[in-house]
């Protein structure tokens, strides 16, 4: 499995391991009065069917149990390699990253214990990303310089483009007549988009956002053209389903602003663009799997895990 694919899922993998913080013996939940306990809940999710990852574009079924076990040897091996590199995070970096991305987006830390996740764990997985972008990017840096002159000599990459503000009301088409009725009574679009459409964004008024014009089918494009703020578009009509928008604003195409936040995000991509030339960290990888002294203690899953071990012996991806 490439890093990209078991990077991705090691959140699921640490989601794992925090749940099995509930007691076996208590409820998790009832059903018409019969309790699920902790026991049974743990003991199914570990061998849960119709489970696995996604690997190179395919399916890889897998019970959690199995998958998991996988997924935190392999995070141990990608930590030892870092370690063995002098590319192993420091507590200061690991601090500053969390907090580059808190500026970046202020509930970052709200978002992360809403999960049921805690500050030692977003630190871990802080220091799991950390350690893999540091081999990536090993002997690589870039200075201010060439940040300036990337930014100067990718004007449509550094453009935000044009955007309009909408709202959306989608009903089946048999069900247009309600909807004109409430707005030709004078109710705003918002109240009658979450009473009436059909669409997810109905609990939201029907708001979608800021989306950029070229996003839009011609059709869309010029129904929406065709009307002012505040304004709201004739049905368009598909197979089964018809959409009236309200146009709430018109965005115009700005510029990125060369900031900090900017800067950082374009050193990093910089960094790990030359470091995909200089430095094969799946090869490095293959070695630290080749070297690594693993023991299996879970019984339930040791055929699989023999094929593993002989896969990381072999220097095969896993």
């Amino acid at each position: 499995m490439r890093i990209k694919d078991w990077m991705v899922a090691a959140m699921a993998a640490l989601a794992v391991v925090v749940s099995a913080q509930v007691d076996p013996t208590r409820g998790v939940a009832t059903v018409n009065g019969e309790t699920i306990r902790g026991e049974e809940y743990y003991r199914r999710m570990e061998f849960m069917s119709g489970m696995g990852l996604m690997d190179r574009g395919n399916f890889t079924p897998g019970a959690p149990g199995y998958l998991t076990l996988v997924r935190l040897i392999e995070e141990r091996i990608l930590i030892g390699l870092a370690k063995e590199k002098g590319a192993y995070p420091t507590e200061a970096e690991v601090k500053a990253e969390i907090a580059a991305r808190t500026v970046g987006e202020p509930k970052y830390l709200e978002m992360w214990t809403a999960q049921g996740l805690t500050l030692p764990e977003l630190q871990y997985q802080v220091r799991l990303d950390l350690s893999l972008f540091k081999l990536q990017t090993l002997g690589i840096t870039i200075t201010d310089q060439e940040i300036n002159q990337h930014y100067k000599d990718n004007p449509t990459r550094f453009t935000v483009p044009k955007r309009w503000d909408l709202r959306l009301i989608a009903v089946p088409n048999d069900q247009r007549g309600p909807v004109e009725t409430d707005l030709a009574a004078g109710k705003a679009f918002a109240e009658v988009a979450k009473a009436r459409s059909q669409d997810p964004t109905s609990d939201d008024g029907g708001s979608i956002g800021a989306v950029p014009v070229r996003s839009f089918n011609p059709n869309v494009q010029k129904a929406i053209e065709a009307i002012k703020i505040g304004q709201v578009t004739e049905w368009i009509q598909g197979e089964t389903a018809s959409i009236k928008f309200y146009l709430v604003n018109v965005l115009p195409e700005e510029k990125m602003l060369l900031d900090d936040k900017l800067r950082r995000q374009l050193r990093r991509s910089l960094m790990v663009d030359r470091g995909q030339v200089k430095n094969d960290v799946e090869k490095m990888l293959r070695e630290a799997r080749k070297k690594a002294a693993v023991e299996i203690k879970q019984v339930q899953f040791s055929a699989q895990f023999v094929q593993l071990l002989q896969r990381y012996k072999l220097g095969l991806d896993n």
